[in-house]
């Protein structure tokens, strides 16, 4: 039995380590993941247009606290096969920074006006249209996992617009130093 113990602390000892090893620097990721959010953002508003909108007035609408999110074991199996280039200490530090929400800051660079909403404002559409009648609906992000390089990006994302929308997993890489969207992992559409 107090081998047993001894094996588990080691264990539990030789995982600690690696995940402090394999974590990028907090300070970093916290600026790259503005980055991050904003090339998905920006390309999406460039290449969707028809679902975000755009014209005159338009204001992209933004959950103002990130989205906790949690990966089980079949969506796990599936997002290693739709991204197999996803790296296990992007996946880590994805799963063990999103146990709890935190405030959005207004540090987004998009090619478009943005907001932030509470999760209580963007739940009356009424005050929303009366507010931002240019809008197509509001995103809400999860925090952003990234590997020890900050060179792989991955977080969740869901597009709220009435009767439609759609939520997904978003792998993005760093190449020449933009961020590109790498993959993207449906795991609902309405």
């Amino acid at each position: 039995m107090l081998a047993l113990v001894f094996l588990l602390s080691v264990l539990l000892v030789l995982v600690t380590t690696l995940f402090i090893v394999r974590r990028p620097d907090s300070r970093l990721a916290a600026n790259e993941q503005y980055a991050v959010y904003s090339a998905y953002l920006g390309s999406e508003i460039e290449e969707n247009f028809h679902d975000y909108g755009s014209g005159r007035g338009f204001v992209l609408l933004i959950q103002q606290k990130t989205t906790v999110t949690r990966v089980a074991a079949p969506r796990l199996r599936r997002l290693k096969a739709d991204a197999p280039t996803l790296e296990g200490a992007t996946l880590m530090n994805f799963m063990t920074h999103n146990v709890a929400a935190e405030a959005l800051e207004r540090r987004f660079q998009l090619p478009v006006s943005y907001e932030l909403l509470s999760e209580e404002e963007l739940t009356k559409p009424d005050s929303i249209q009366a507010r931002f009648p240019a809008h197509a609906g509001y995103v809400t992000l999860s925090k952003v996992g990234f590997n020890k390089g900050l060179s792989q990006a991955l977080f969740y994302t869901e597009h709220i617009c009435g009767l439609c929308g759609g939520g997904g997993y978003v792998l993005m890489e760093r190449r020449l130093g933009r961020w590109q969207i790498k993959a993207f992992m449906s795991t609902w559409v309405s």
